[in-house]
């Protein structure tokens, strides 16, 4: 069964199912998810202070957090 993580539920609440559909059937953007929850799981043990991640680390987390946010949204916005 596929599990999505919270905050993608959070980023697109409404499209769950289509996000889930559009992440099966792509490759790439299945990738992606991988690496999207990888990311914010350390940005959430980064938030909660549980690892230590400099400013400059967290700035990267949050802009690769976007554009992986970004163009499922796209992907989306295409269907």
């Amino acid at each position: 069964m596929w599990n999505t993580n919270e905050r993608l539920r959070e980023d697109f609440p409404d499209n769950l199912d289509e996000v889930r559909d559009l992440l099966l059937s792509d490759a790439i953007l299945g990738s992606l998810l991988l690496e999207y929850e990888e990311l914010t799981d350390i940005a959430f043990l980064a938030d909660s202070g549980i690892s230590q991640v400099d400013e400059s680390e967290r700035e990267a987390l949050a802009e690769r957090i976007a554009a992986i946010r970004g163009r499922i949204a796209e992907k989306l916005g295409k269907r």
